[in-house]
């Protein structure tokens, strides 16, 4: 078992039902049901894939290193920092203007998590060695 992944594992995969619930919720207002016409479904649309894309990634990697017995601290450290820098990205990405006013929070969000990909990755690699 690896139960601090699996909290994390938990909190993601209810952040993924929200951020799914804003595309429903503009698919159903811009009455699109196939395509991103509409901006803000393109933005709720993007939100959603960019959490996708990163979230399962990061966890995969939180799931290796507990089993490699990694200290609890830098595993909820890592979940802390994975829930936020995805809030903070998919925030910027759903505002009204998100290019004026939200892009140092789109910029916080992606640069800690490639900074969990990176961390993360060299950890697991050096328990390796």
């Amino acid at each position: 078992m690896i139960p601090i992944t699996s909290l994390y594992i938990a909190l993601c995969a209810l952040m993924l039902v929200a951020l799914s619930a804003l595309v429903i919720r503009q698919r159903y207002r811009s009455q699109i049901a196939i395509g991103t016409e509409a901006p803000s479904l393109a933005r709720a649309a993007r939100a959603q894939g960019n959490f996708t894309e990163y979230a399962p990634m990061i966890l995969l990697l939180m799931a290796a290193a507990e089993l490699a017995h990694a200290p609890a601290y830098l595993l909820h450290t890592s979940g802390f920092l994975l829930l936020a820098s995805r809030t903070s990205h998919a925030y910027s990405l759903l505002a009204h203007e998100p290019q004026h006013n939200t892009f140092h929070f789109r910029m916080a969000g992606m640069i800690t998590t490639f900074a969990l990909l990176v961390a993360l990755s060299l950890y697991l690699l050096f328990k390796l060695l």
